[in-house]
């Protein structure tokens, strides 16, 4: 019903994208994946209590700090966490802007396993699980596949609207994982046009 050009995302297993005004509405939808939704992620789950759903990053001593669901101690990371995680890894140069991990960086929090890299986002002794907490090369990988699949369904839509990013006046995010969503860290890690 409203004249401005507003943007509609509904993120989930597929990213379903509307963008229009009360004279034409377009829609498409783009296959995220379940990363988000904690799967294929280490030590992903849903978001349901003992889930990290919000990190920070000290950027100068790499120490965490994080909220999980109901406050209890935490028992895996879901998609908001994990949104999170990965801007800071980035603000703090722990990752490069592909997602690599620094290999300068020395760090007890950083640790290499075999071929692969991950962070420690909580230690044993602070988790419910009986085991450290991490983050993965892979981990990242998931997100950045998920989260280019809602960047490419954003443009492509824009592009056949012939509409740029600041032609959009307003922008709702919907679904569980969307209500979330630390929008600034959203745009961090490159999941919407700026």
């Amino acid at each position: 019903k409203q004249e401005k050009t507003s943007m509609l995302i509904d993120i989930g297993t597929n990213a379903e994208i509307v963008i229009g005004n009360k004279d034409k509405l377009t829609c498409c939808s783009a296959p995220a994946g379940p990363a988000f939704e904690g799967a294929k992620i280490k030590h992903g789950m849903r978001a349901s209590s003992g889930a990290i759903e919000t990190v920070w990053i000290n950027p100068k001593t790499l120490e965490t700090g994080y909220k999980t669901i109901d406050e209890t101690k935490p028992r895996g990371i879901c998609g908001s966490g994990i949104i999170d995680t990965i801007a800071q890894l980035l603000k703090t140069n722990v990752i490069d802007d592909i997602g690599r991990f620094n290999k300068k960086l020395k760090n007890p929090r950083k640790r290499n396993q075999g071929k692969d890299a991950e962070f420690v986002l909580s230690w044993q002794n602070e988790t419910s699980i009986d085991k450290d907490i991490t983050i993965t090369r892979g981990d990242i990988q998931e997100i950045l596949l998920a989260k280019a699949a809602v960047y490419t369904g954003t443009h492509i839509l824009l592009e056949h609207l012939n509409l740029k990013p600041n032609d959009i006046e307003k922008l709702y995010i919907a679904g569980a994982f969307g209500t979330y969503i630390d929008l600034a860290n959203s745009f961090t890690i490159g999941m919407f046009p700026e």
